[in-house]
């Protein structure tokens, strides 16, 4: 019950301070997931944790098989132009990727405490209640420049057009 309650205030300040002009800040970096109904399409916004991840595509040939992503089964074998074409992201927002479904979606992620957006690419899942950046969108997205000294932080996120 604490849990949901402290997640409630975080979301309430993060919207007090869109109103009021200020940042939003997640004490501690616990709790901080939101309550998310992530469909396809639906253009609400969406806060979520995210945390890092080292998939580093560009070192592996952009190959989901040899990141062993859960969604090597539908994508692996896409174009390389296609797998190159967005960063990667594990997404497990509350109802989270239970299966193929979410698999190649693109998500636009803001850090609202910084005003940072990037794009990514979905090719994989996780059971952290929020997301995982491939660690160069990560450090993109960071409240500071080196990006490392923080292992995660509240985003926002929405479904876009991959525009494939």
């Amino acid at each position: 019950m604490e849990r949901f309650g402290l997640a409630a205030i975080s979301l309430l300040l993060f919207a007090l301070s869109g109103i009021v002009g200020g940042h939003h800040h997640c004490w501690g970096h616990h709790h901080c997931e939101a309550e998310a109904d992530a469909t396809a399409g639906d253009s609400d916004k969406r806060f979520v944790n995210a945390t890092k991840k080292f998939y580093n595509p560009e070192k592996i040939g952009w190959d989901l098989n040899a990141a062993n992503a859960f969604c090597k089964t539908w994508n692996a074998n896409k174009p390389l132009s296609w797998r190159q074409k967005y960063n990667w992201a594990s997404f497990c927002a509350q109802d989270g990727l239970k299966d193929q479904p979410f698999c190649g979606k693109c998500l636009k992620v803001t850090n609202p405490a910084t005003g940072k957006q990037v794009l990514a690419r979905i090719v994989d899942r996780c059971n952290n209640g929020g997301m995982e950046l491939d660690v160069s969108l990560f450090k993109k997205l960071a409240n500071n420049q080196a990006g490392n000294a923080e292992s995660h932080y509240m985003v926002k996120y929405d479904f876009v057009d991959c525009r494939d």
